[in-house]
């Protein structure tokens, strides 16, 4: 697969997540957690088996695969002996290409530390793991506000010309508007590459 395949793949993953938050959180109402986020994230990124399927599954000889895909794996860096958990990681013992990392939040706006963190995990001068891709996923009720900062970054990284082929961080979040016939919030996902 070529490295633009494997964006647009990472893409896919991304909306799909979010499709799904928004049906169950739909369902749940206001019960809907991080955990469910992760649960149907793992899944996504499970089934385009680049990153590794999980649960992580055994060869014939009883070693582990190559690829592990984990939940919440102690990741320190080098710089000022930090550790982090990210939510979801994919990497190779030996082999460093497709290595991903992703944070997922449910807040009502998004923090540009949570976008600081994984661009220091795409930091290849740090780190135990030299992630290739890093995706942070916002599944949650957006205000206004979160909308008028987005578009603020949008934006921006159009004007840098930050595209699929330049960028290794995909952003993605849910796009509320309230249907008045309805009387209730529609969720539609969106991706960018920051």
């Amino acid at each position: 697969m070529t490295q633009k395949q494997i964006k647009l793949a990472l893409q896919e993953v991304a909306i799909n997540a979010l499709s799904n938050s928004i049906k169950e959180q739909d369902i749940t109402k206001g019960a809907f957690s991080e955990e469910a986020l992760r649960y149907l994230t793992m899944s996504e990124i499970s089934k385009k088996k680049i990153w590794g399927t999980f649960p992580n599954k055994k060869t014939r000889n009883g070693k582990k695969e190559d690829r592990i895909l984990a939940f919440e794996k102690l990741y320190k860096r080098d710089l000022n002996n930090k550790f982090y958990f990210p939510d979801i990681v994919s990497y190779h013992e030996t082999n460093k290409n497709h290595n991903l990392v992703v944070e997922l939040k449910i807040k009502k706006d998004i923090k540009d530390k949570d976008i600081k963190k994984c661009k220091e995990y795409l930091d290849k001068k740090s780190g135990e793991i030299n992630f290739n891709l890093a995706m942070v996923l916002f599944s949650n009720v957006i205000d206004k506000s979160f909308e008028k900062d987005m578009n603020k970054k949008i934006k921006a990284a159009a004007k840098k010309g930050t595209s699929i082929n330049n960028s290794t961080l995909l952003l993605g979040f849910i796009e509320w508007e309230f249907d008045e016939k309805k009387n209730k919030h529609l969720g539609d996902p969106k991706t960018f590459w920051m």
